[in-house]
């Protein structure tokens, strides 16, 4: 394991290691986030936990994890700018 600070930012699968995971994560450095997101999750949650990382042994193996984590939000989400509306029957 090597210190974040030290980690690649050019989209490269890596193994990441954050505070709030028992286990490590594969994920990548999204330069449009501005942070790291986990691979295969849907919609991408960009962590601020992570603490250090390491090479994917395999960048093929990593890109066919075969692990979708989907995430729903447990409230709405709230955009900026956008009036709320009722929901149609």
């Amino acid at each position: 394991m090597q210190p974040i600070a030290t980690a690649p930012r050019d989209g490269t699968l890596i193994r990441l290691w954050l505070r709030s995971e028992a286990e490590p994560l594969t994920g990548y450095w999204s330069r449009s986030a501005q942070g790291w997101c986990p691979w295969r999750e849907i919609p991408p949650l960009v962590r601020h936990d992570v603490t250090h990382w390491a090479p994917a042994q395999d960048q093929a193996a990593a890109f066919a994890e075969p692990q979708v984590r989907v995430r729903r939000p447990s409230r709405p989400i709230v955009v900026v700018g956008c009036e709320p509306t009722s929901p149609t029957a």
